[in-house]
């Protein structure tokens, strides 16, 4: 009988040292997983997020102010340096930007996202040389390809929160979607090639009735060193729309990123009915009740008359307080008015020669934009007459008092530049694209549509 129970003690006591060992070696890759998990989670934050476990930051607790970020002196701007462009000076402590253990920008933790990847800094922003804000805020590194470990000059993203200092940014209320609503998230861009194109692009499809990405630019200063002409921008997230909103009952349908169940389901239910409704129905009428057409028509023309080969990002807006129609919200033009990767034609290599309406008619199938025009355009008199007057407004604009400020504002800009040869050059293709595009464009319309504006006369 004792030998028995010796046997079985000694089997059990096996087992347990198997089971042991084997739910160590689990457990630890467990917690290595979970710790991924929470590294690279957009929405790691201080509290319960529905993942796993509660997430808590154990390393950086970003609201304490360091030594380095207390108050410190922006002589190092020498005012005076730039006399046209707004100034935006930001202090980080280093190791918060560039250290292996904590830094965002550092190439392992480049790609780490969330609220846990988020560092105290300073910032001041200038107009006219003074300082016309002050504050301490949390800053993030922002975008997608810029992230790559060998791009040398990162895109931030901007907090402003109760526990660092001001709760918003209040000094550009032109910025946000609706205009001097709160400006709780900023995104700081580093624009690339022709310089002054989202601007220029977004300034255009707003005037259209499009909705897209307000543009105020920078010199920016990080960490007492110029690092660029910048570009600020409200950052286009749910969090940030419901101050312009006035709640959060709408939906927020991002086509690059996380959406929530029910948001992907209603955006899926309106493809459907944009795709799939029989063509006999299906005009101008069905879908002017659904959608506001302006923000997606004006989004098609803009990537026609600008040759944006790259053009399906952005989001889609219902609000469901007052059962709105769906309006679609652009952003990033980086590939516009001019030849490039996403667009390149084989007429000849002057950037006005660019593609135009077949980046509608032949890209991007199936989606809501592609749906809506390229159902209508052929068929639908109605449609047709409303786009040729979407051309025709264009065309006034890019001649009116208005456009031509605007211009003159970016060859200010670029004169008072770090590099105005360079800008210069580069406003002075835009300006070209502008005089010769519109012989490009309407004979691309005439041949592709059978459509002859008035403007094109």
């Amino acid at each position: 009988m004792r030998s028995n129970s010796s046997t079985f003690i000694y089997f059990a006591l096996l087992i347990a040292l198997i089971g042991g060992s084997i739910y160590v070696r689990d457990y630890s890759k467990y917690k290595r997983s979970v710790k991924i998990l929470v590294d690279e989670s957009e929405n790691a934050r201080e509290v319960y997020t529905g993942k796993i476990k509660p997430v808590y930051d154990p390393i950086d607790q970003a609201f304490k102010i360091k030594e380095f970020i207390k108050t410190p002196s922006d002589k190092h701007i020498k005012l005076g340096r730039f006399n046209v462009w707004p100034i935006l000076s930001i202090w980080v402590d280093p190791d918060d930007l560039y250290s292996s253990k904590r830094g965002i920008v550092h190439p392992d933790n480049t790609f780490k996202k969330g609220r846990l990847w988020e560092r105290a800094a300073f910032l001041r922003y200038f107009k006219n040389n003074q300082p016309i804000f002050t504050s301490y805020v949390g800053l993030r590194q922002h975008g997608n390809g810029s992230r790559k470990v060998k791009v040398n000059q990162k895109n931030f993203r901007v907090y402003f929160r109760g526990k660092y200092g001001e709760k918003s940014f209040s000094v550009e209320p032109t910025l946000t979607y609706k205009e001097g609503s709160l400006l709780k998230r900023l995104v700081i861009r580093k624009e690339s090639g022709i310089n002054f194109r989202n601007d220029f692009y977004s300034y255009l499809l707003n005037r259209l009735g499009g909705i897209a990405s307000k543009f105020t630019h920078v010199a920016f200063y990080l960490n007492g060193e110029f690092y660029g002409h910048y570009t600020m921008t409200e950052h286009l997230s749910f969090d940030q729309f419901k101050h312009s909103v006035g709640h959060d009952n709408f939906i927020f349908a991002k086509l690059r990123g996380d959406m929530t169940s029910r948001d992907h389901m209603l955006l899926d239910r309106l493809r459907f009915k944009l795709e799939k409704y029989p063509d006999e129905e299906f005009d101008f009428s069905f879908v002017d009740q659904r959608v506001d057409l302006n923000s997606i028509v004006g989004n098609v023309l803009m990537v026609m008359y600008g040759g944006n080969g790259d053009w399906l990002q952005g989001m889609y807006l219902k609000d469901l307080e007052s059962n709105g129609k769906w309006k679609y919200i652009a952003w990033d033009f980086d590939t516009t008015f001019s030849q490039n990767y996403f667009n390149r034609s084989s007429k000849g290599k002057e950037d006005f020669l660019a593609k135009s309406v077949e980046l509608v008619t032949r890209k991007k199938k199936g989606k809501i934009p592609w749906s809506v025009f390229n159902r209508l355009i052929y068929k639908d008199k109605e449609f047709r007459e409303y786009f040729s007057s979407k051309v025709d407004q264009l065309n006034k604009i890019l001649n009116d008092s208005d456009t031509i400020e605007k211009l003159d504002m970016y060859e200010k800009l670029a004169k008072d530049s770090d590099s105005p040869e360079v800008m210069l050059k580069n406003l002075e293709a835009l300006r070209l694209f502008i005089v010769k595009r519109k012989g490009v464009f309407c004979k691309d319309l005439k041949a592709h549509l059978n459509l002859v504006p008035n403007s094109c006369n």
